[in-house]
């Protein structure tokens, strides 16, 4: 997710599956919790 707009931080971890995204103003987190679900991956907020 790195250069993508709108994002402050954002990290995934591969053990157990969950991702932490800090979004900034605009951003639209439903679609990057679609995007890591389109890779497998349970995402956790």
């Amino acid at each position: 997710m790195e250069g993508t707009p709108g994002v402050e931080t954002a990290a995934v971890d591969f053990a157990n599956s969950t991702a932490t995204i800090t979004p900034g103003a605009g951003f639209d987190v439903t679609a990057a919790i679609a995007a890591l679900e389109a890779e497998g991956f349970g995402a956790k907020l």
